[in-house]
């Protein structure tokens, strides 16, 4: 069969031929010499900007001002990870590619505006997990190396830093360390001792992944980086596994508790007690970690168990709508104002938002010393979390998220009668935000 072009047709095929051939010229150069950067100035731009964090100590008096490009290396970027159960594990150094690090770390005296950077951290060194000690003498931080994420702590009246274990942190998930309200020691997570070595990635199967939902049906959302079978169960475990160790100033560390993948751990206000979640087998290939079964612990300063709390189950199976939740006892916390008591929230409404009820919520307290439990308040709304005072004063934040609405509630924890609507609103409008 033939055609025939018209002129038009014809300079419009010439041009695109042309335009291919310079693609597959610039092409070839690009593999030849490698990356092409833009001209000076732009360049100039996008390297010299800074992304600046500043994270205050407790009672004001310091700073700190942490500051980092605003773009990732190509080394970064080109880094291997391992995708287990929604995260991006580092497996050369048990890091998380999510978390937030810093190359310059400052600090600043709020009533004499000194400024000065640590002595004794190497140069170029990648900093995370800043945090102040209780009486604003010290601060804490992980420096970041291609081996391993070390725990540091720098002096603040010395102005010198130095590396407090000889242990490597684990910071695949959650978090890192937390000071003991004394300010004495430092509860962290650590690569357990003798860390034996995994297969590597590219294994190949034993056989296929086989899943089955027993005759339920149940919508399942999207997720990324999901467990596929045993042998990314293996490498979860592998690096998820931590060490909880006490750490002294001295740098003396002991172990506390056992091996586990730990959700979060929380002191008790008067530092006697930890509250600890950890993830609990059965695993889930449909969901992501965040939504994995868990048990909640109270321990005592030495690490042994006082009490259970709850189990929560797999939550693979919620209803739909973003407001959904688990029904049984959810959201563990400590009570900030009180030695030893803690708080959890139930829902009212089987966890489901289609069901029609007003009362979504019923938050409850217990002090872990008498067992005796009291109704602490009642949520409209989806409980978001609550700010503490004293038995006189407590803020309740609720949202809904099908509406985006946000209700802030004033409540007596020492008169559970007592609740004042402080502002209804709609959390996406930043302009009627009452601060």
């Amino acid at each position: 069969m033939l055609f025939s072009f018209s002129k038009e047709i014809k300079l419009f095929i010439s041009a695109a031929a042309l335009s291919a051939g310079i693609g597959l010229a610039s092409s070839a150069q690009a593999q030849s010499n490698g990356y092409f950067r833009p001209p000076k100035e732009i360049a100039d731009i996008v390297e010299n900007a800074t992304s600046r964090n500043v994270l205050f100590s407790n009672k004001g008096l310091y700073m700190a001002i942490l500051e980092r490009p605003t773009y990732l290396s190509i080394e970064e970027l080109s880094r291997p990870y391992l995708g287990l159960a929604g995260l991006r594990v580092d497996p050369q150094n048990y890091g998380n590619f999510k978390s937030a690090y810093y190359e310059t770390l400052k600090i600043k005296s709020t009533e004499t505006s000194e400024e000065f950077q640590f002595k004794g951290i190497p140069k170029g060194a990648v900093i995370s997990d800043v945090a102040f000690s209780p009486d604003e003498s010290k601060l804490a931080f992980a420096l970041k190396t291609a081996s391993g994420i070390q725990l540091w702590l720098g002096d603040i009246y010395s102005q010198q830093a130095k590396r407090l274990s000889s242990f490597f942190l684990n910071d695949t998930y959650g978090r890192l360390f937390e000071w003991s309200p004394s300010g004495e020691t430092i509860l962290a997570k650590f690569v357990p001792d003798n860390r034996p070595k995994i297969a590597p990635d590219d294994q190949v199967p034993d056989g296929p992944v086989v899943m089955e939902n027993m005759g339920e049906s149940a919508r399942v959302r999207t997720y990324q980086d999901l467990l596929r079978g045993p042998e990314d169960v293996t490498r979860f475990e592998h690096y998820l596994s931590a060490q909880l160790k006490m750490v002294y100033l001295d740098g003396q560390a002991v172990n506390f508790n056992r091996v586990s993948i730990y959700k979060s751990f929380d002191f008790s206000p008067d530092g006697m007690m930890v509250m600890v979640k950890t993830i609990e087998k059965p695993y889930s290939f449909t969901v992501p970690l965040s939504l994995f079964p868990f048990q909640t612990l109270v321990l005592d300063k030495y690490g042994k168990v006082v009490k259970k709390l709850a189990e929560t189950p797999v939550a693979d199976k919620l209803p739909d709508g973003f407001d959904a939740v688990l029904t049984g006892p959810r959201e563990h916390q400590w009570r900030l104002d009180k030695p030893q008591t803690f708080i959890w929230v139930e829902a009212q409404d089987k966890g489901n938002p289609a069901i029609r009820q007003a009362l979504r919520d019923i938050i409850y307290m217990q002090d872990l010393q008498s067992n005796k439990t009291t109704t602490l308040a009642e949520c409209y709304l989806r409980f978001d979390h609550i700010d503490w005072g004293d038995d006189q004063i407590a803020i309740v934040t609720e949202r809904w998220f099908k509406t985006r609405s946000e209700r802030r509630v004033f409540i007596k924890p020492g008169n559970p009668s007592y609740r004042v609507n402080l502002c209804h609103k709609y959390y996406e409008v930043g302009y009627r935000d009452p601060g």
